[in-house]
């Protein structure tokens, strides 16, 4: 079974990994990524976008999930 992971999740994901590098600087250009971005991500400025997913081995899916009961569905799609 595939594991999956909230935003939350991959961002305390990402931090312990980066916890394990010299510096969070390190972490960002062995990765190829900006130290800026990586900051951002980080503080929840900014999302775990597809670049920082597949430096941890993940990689990014929509998902589209029905709505548990009718009456939160817009008239538009009932």
């Amino acid at each position: 079974m595939m594991a999956h992971y909230t935003e939350k999740e991959a961002r305390e994901l990402l931090s312990a990994a980066v916890a394990k590098a010299p510096t969070a600087k390190a972490w960002a250009e062995q990765h190829g990524l900006k130290p800026r971005h990586l900051s951002d991500v980080l503080l929840g400025k900014r999302s775990v976008s597809a670049p920082f997913a597949a430096a941890l081995g993940l990689y990014q899916e929509r998902v589209y999930l029905r709505r548990q009961s009718q009456e939160d569905v817009p008239e538009v799609l009932s």
